[in-house]
């Protein structure tokens, strides 16, 4: 799947980072760092803030913590790549544990210098996971359809 994160109003100039998710293995590369494109390259997935109209997927400062979470998880996990022309967007220089929350999640605090190309790295890691998230409910209500058909269903 080609994602494309076209990412305003943080630090310095707003930006296009192309990310490429490879669902077999699982991997998430973070290819390219570009200037800011509102439209959409070819077929990938645009995702992008409130000014941007053509989106399919809204990232805005309510998905911070979600996306950074899911940033390390992938960090740490071996399963997120970036590659050497985009390696001034990675966001873990711009990111300090701060704590935890009253639900035992860990709070983060964002350096208020974090790039628009590291908050796309974010919102493109956020994305993924929904993404995953999405497909798996497919998967059990399409089970759920083959029970209610009269189907075989194995367990």
């Amino acid at each position: 799947m080609k994602i494309q994160a076209s990412i305003s109003g943080y630090g310095m100039a707003p930006a296009t980072v192309y990310s490429f998710y490879e669902a077999e293995s699982d991997i998430l590369l973070v290819s390219k760092e570009t200037a800011f494109r509102a439209d959409r390259f070819s077929d990938a997935i645009l995702i992008g803030g409130v000014g941007l109209a053509e989106r399919d997927s809204l990232f805005t400062d309510l998905d911070f913590m979600d996306a950074i979470e899911e940033f390390f998880i992938r960090s740490n996990g071996k399963t997120l790549m970036i590659d050497d022309k985009a390696a001034r967007c990675d966001p873990r220089q711009k990111l300090e544990p701060d704590g935890m929350s009253d639900f035992g999640k860990r709070l983060y605090r964002v350096s208020p210098d974090i790039t628009c190309g590291q908050v796309a790295v974010l919102a493109t890691a956020l994305y993924v996971k929904k993404a995953l998230g999405i497909g798996s409910a497919m998967e059990i209500q399409d089970w759920f359809l083959d029970v209610g058909q009269g189907g075989f269903v194995t367990i």
